[in-house]
């Protein structure tokens, strides 16, 4: 089977800067003509964006799609896709350098598969504990999907390629979880309802695309909530993932450790333990 064209849809909002570094590692991509287009969605932003990238010279056709107002990332990316004019896409974050060859392999591999993972590395040796936080999950996420084990806690889309029929056949991302731009989630339910539904899984660890980590404190604890929020979202829609979502990250703390052994063998300890574990 040859390899499919390729639509790049990248989501934004307020950050012109980092898009357009994007584009610019885009641009220095080996295909041919006619094989890759880049739809830019800018997401409600007030920061001259889309002229910005408007501006921007560019080996393949790049379109730009302006939202009046903030409708949040996943309603930001099931727009592009609706433009988006390829037999495949690549979701694609604005705070991503994409390394060399990388569209080349992506669409050599969703010839034969329906959902592609680019390996994921922090840009830059920052050295603060957010940093090495992120790069340690990254590392995690790189473990899983090398042993061929993606689940919820590793789909993510900021780099990842579908095929179109997939990903229309799923419907989607659930617009609900980013509404309004909060934060979370989004990806791991697209994720799930794919592996559910039979995608052939295919990881690119030679295919690195870095990511601008974010490390503001504040930003950080805002989102906290808004995920916590988007994962109860995401249990009552997927049952079946209760557990991993909120027991497994507990499975081994001290905590769980204390409370644990002496809630099991008894419903009343249990529900005197549940806030707690909660």
């Amino acid at each position: 089977m040859s390899a499919p064209t390729l639509s790049v849809v990248i989501p934004t909002r307020e950050r012109a800067a980092l898009v357009v570094r994007t584009l610019d590692a885009l641009a220095a991509q080996d295909v041919g003509e006619g094989e890759v287009e880049i739809v830019v969605v800018v997401d409600g932003s007030t920061d001259g964006t889309a002229a910005a990238v408007r501006g921007l010279e560019s080996p393949h056709a790049l379109r730009v799609v302006e939202l009046e107002q903030q409708g949040g990332i996943a309603a930001a990316r099931n727009r592009g896709a609706a433009v988006a004019r390829a037999d495949a896409l690549l979701f694609l974050d604005d705070d991503m350098d994409v390394g060399p060859g990388t569209l080349r392999k992506l669409r050599e591999a969703l010839a034969e598969a329906d959902l592609v993972f680019c390996r994921l590395v922090v840009d830059g040796e920052d050295g603060s504990p957010l940093v090495e936080e992120y790069r340690a999950w990254l590392d995690e996420v790189d473990a899983r999907l090398r042993a061929g084990r993606p689940d919820v806690h590793t789909v993510c889309f900021g780099a990842t390629g579908v095929r179109r029929a997939m990903f229309a056949s799923a419907g989607g991302f659930d617009e609900r979880f980013t509404a309004g731009g909060t934060y979370g989630s989004e990806d791991a339910d697209l994720g799930h309802r794919l592996l559910r539904a039979g995608a052939r899984v295919r990881y690119l660890e030679d295919a690195a695309v870095r990511t601008r980590c974010e490390t503001d404190p504040q930003r950080l604890l805002d989102r906290a909530p808004q995920i916590g929020h988007s994962h109860v979202r995401l249990a009552r829609l997927h049952p079946e993932l209760a557990a991993t979502l909120f027991v497994g990250p507990f499975a081994g703390s001290r905590l769980h450790a204390l409370v644990g052994p002496a809630a099991r063998p008894a419903p009343g300890a249990a529900r005197l333990a549940a806030p707690l574990l909660g």
